[in-house]
């Protein structure tokens, strides 16, 4: 018998596509898209924090989260980052980088830690 694999809670910034949460709720995560939870424009530090106040993964695409040394000291108390690597924001593209995540993401190799993932691949610091 196959074990099931783990379900998360996603906490989706502004910029990523709503199709892509509806991937990930499609295969039983919970998903919160940052937009309706804060105004539109809010500070990355916002949508870390807020994420991190309701034990989600922050997924983004937003490099901020990987060169910004406040914001990196931050997800050190967080949930975790995923930060998606991509040309293009197109949802299809975040959906296919999205499964590949999914294949290695465990709560212990997230949390407190920023992921870096593209179609190539996947870091996690």
């Amino acid at each position: 018998m196959t074990p099931h694999p783990p379900k998360f809670t996603f906490y989706l910034d502004e910029n990523f596509p709503v199709m892509a949460g509806k991937f990930l709720k499609s295969l039983g995560h919970k998903v919160i898209f940052g937009i309706s939870v804060l105004k539109p424009g809010a500070l990355d530090y916002k949508h870390l924090e807020k994420s991190t106040n309701l034990n989600g993964i922050l997924v983004s695409f937003d490099r901020d989260f990987v060169i910004n040394k406040d914001l990196r000291e931050k997800i050190k108390l967080s949930s975790g980052v995923i930060q998606v690597q991509a040309s293009d924001s197109r949802p299809e593209t975040a959906i296919r980088i999205l499964n590949k995540i999914l294949k290695k993401l465990r709560h212990k190799s997230i949390k407190g830690k920023i992921c870096t993932a593209s179609v190539h691949k996947i870091v996690f610091k």
